[in-house]
């Protein structure tokens, strides 16, 4: 059992960090396809907002379909329906020729079963983890710095590809890594059957889905963490989409200094996130949780007092170590806490609340610094981060990241 466990968990963690390539690689190739087709810059941004909008869309409302289908299957369902519809992009270019509705058309179909196949795969881990003989902290530490890494080096490998083969050829090879992770995960992965005491009787669609709601406002530590993730992500949008570039833009005057910083955080996400799987047990998620986003918090603050690059770097380094247990320790409460039966849909409210969040922080972002300025556009969202956080470490449910259930917790109507 162990053996085979070990190899669903290399197998499923390699098809997710495939996969998950490919919708980064999905995201770069579709806009400068549409840019290089049809010169329009409006019709760029059309192309990534249509490539967006699926994603909290499809996490809150497929849920329920996550957990009819079952996990393993959907996985494989999402990767060819990527794999088909980006492949259709290229194809109709080559032959017939594709009109720009299509083409909004396939973007759209494509992003809209990326999150159900992501939640997916999440889904499966704990039994997968379970029979590999890890503990769920590595499983999941394992998967965001993976997640992680696939947004780091995603974009330059298809910055290149784009460079030597041109951006069409490239979304063939984009369709190829969906095929892949879905062969994979097909092949390899191992779903245990949900057991006869699991089983729930089918209800409507929407019932299903306010079930997976009503189970998180009912339980207080994953309202609590799902409610400081969307605070947080939030600002983050803010932070990362618009003043950062900003930031860089009237401090540094080059781009290649933004995708130093934003680099360097992220690699120390990763490497903090791979030190909470192999270390994480001997701390407390608790102290872990609200240390890693004070982190961020006094990030604004530092970037408030203009310091050189080199200790933007260093400080950035630091920050993104020290935040990179945030997404594993989620992760595991939420796997820990939720019924397999009900995986789908909290998983997807979960992921759909924070991602709504983005886009309205990102307008918000852009709205602080034309009326403010940088300097107090900085300060005002280190604050708001901080309050956020010190909510939360006061919040009665933040007690219980320190405690492992015996076993997930059901709530009845």
């Amino acid at each position: 059992m162990a053996v085979q466990g070990r190899t669903s968990l290399r197998a499923l963690l390699t098809a997710n960090a495939i996969s998950l390539t490919g919708n980064k690689m999905t995201l770069l190739v579709i806009p400068w396809f549409v840019l290089e087709t049809t010169g329009s810059p409006s019709r760029t941004a059309l192309a990534g907002f249509f490539a967006f909008l699926p994603i909290p869309l499809s996490s809150l409302l497929g849920g329920p379909l996550i957990d009819r289908v079952g996990f393993k299957r959907m996985s494989i369902i999402a990767d060819l329906s990527s794999a088909t519809t980006v492949a259709a992009i290229p194809l109709l270019h080559a032959t017939i020729g594709i009109e720009f509705w299509q083409l909004l058309v396939l973007v759209f179909l494509g992003a809209l079963l990326d999150a159900p196949g992501g939640t997916a795969r999440s889904s499966l881990l704990p039994e997968i983890a379970e029979e590999a003989g890890t503990t769920l902290e590595r499983a999941t530490s394992l998967e965001d710095a993976i997640s992680r890494a696939s947004g780091l080096f995603g974009a330059p490998v298809a910055g290149v590809l784009i460079g030597l083969i041109g951006s069409a050829n490239v979304l063939w090879v984009d369709a190829g890594t969906f095929i892949v992770s879905a062969a994979l995960v097909m092949r390899f992965v191992h779903d245990r059957p949900v057991s006869e005491d699991e089983i729930v009787e089918p209800s409507r669609y929407l019932d299903e889905l306010r079930s997976g709601l009503r189970f998180i406002r009912k339980n207080r530590l994953l309202l609590m963490v799902i409610l400081t993730v969307t605070v947080t992500n939030f600002l983050d949008g803010a932070v990362g989409s618009v003043v950062m570039p900003v930031y860089v833009k009237e401090r540094f005057g080059d781009a290649a200094s933004l995708g130093m910083i934003l680099g360097v955080w992220g690699g120390g996400a990763v490497l903090g996130s791979l030190a909470f799987g192999w270390l994480g047990e001997r701390f407390s998620r608790r102290t872990l949780f609200i240390t890693g986003f004070l982190a961020i918090a006094v990030q604004g603050f530092v970037l408030a007092a203009f310091p050189p690059l080199w200790a933007i770097l260093v400080f950035m380094l630091s920050a993104g170590f020290l935040a990179g247990p945030i997404n594993p320790i989620m992760g595991t409460v939420i796997l820990e806490r939720t019924p397999k039966d009900l995986r789908g849909r909290v998983i997807g409210a979960s992921i759909a609340t924070s991602w709504m969040a983005i886009p309205l922080g990102i307008l918000a972002g852009g709205a602080m610094i034309e009326a403010w300025g940088l300097r107090p556009t900085l300060i005002a969202i280190a604050s708001l981060y901080t309050a956020t956080v010190l909510t939360a470490l006061i919040n009665p449910g933040t007690k219980d990241l320190n405690r492992t259930p015996s076993e997930p917790s059901v709530i009845m109507d």
